[in-house]
C-alpha cells in the first residue's frame, strides 16, 4: 500500500471515530 493510501485511510478512520463519538455521546449522556 503507498504511503498516500495509507495516510487517506488514516483520516478515513479518524474522521469515522469522530462521527461516532459525538453520535454516542448525547445518546450516553441522556441515558445517565
Amino acid at each position: 500500500m503507498s504511503i498516500f493510501a495509507h495516510i487517506k485511510l488514516q483520516k478515513t478512520m479518524r474522521t469515522m471515530l469522530v462521527n461516532t463519538y459525538w453520535w454516542w455521546r448525547p445518546l450516553q449522556l441522556r441515558q445517565s
